[in-house]
């Protein structure tokens, strides 16, 4: 095993059949708000582009940096669905990683 990855390994252990999300309604509940809100989100940014791209009262570069810009915003909203899985399953996403690395 490479001593680095050894640095940074995250102890999983005191996690066994459960996270914070199942003791804490509260939390979950927080996040459920985000998640939904999240997908609000994804389903407004085709619209946002297109009457962004659609008005000629702007300048076409900045028109095209604004749905570059949602575009982008759009892969980290897409990245936190992942984060919440691997919180919520609590899935060892690190040790997967490695695995795959490190099995020659």
């Amino acid at each position: 095993m490479n001593p680095l990855i050894d640095l940074v390994h995250i102890d999983r252990s005191h996690s066994i059949n459960g996270t914070a999300y199942h003791t804490d309604q509260i939390l979950l509940l927080v996040v459920g708000f985000e998640m939904i809100s999240n997908i609000g989100v994804l389903l407004i940014y085709p619209f946002f582009c297109y009457v962004v791209i659609k008005s000629n009262i702007v300048h076409h570069n900045v028109r095209l940096q604004l749905c570059t810009a949602a575009s982008f915003y759009s892969i980290g909203v897409l990245v936190r669905f992942y984060l919440f899985y691997c919180q919520y399953t609590v899935v060892p996403d690190d040790e997967t990683v490695n695995k795959r690395i490190y099995d020659d």
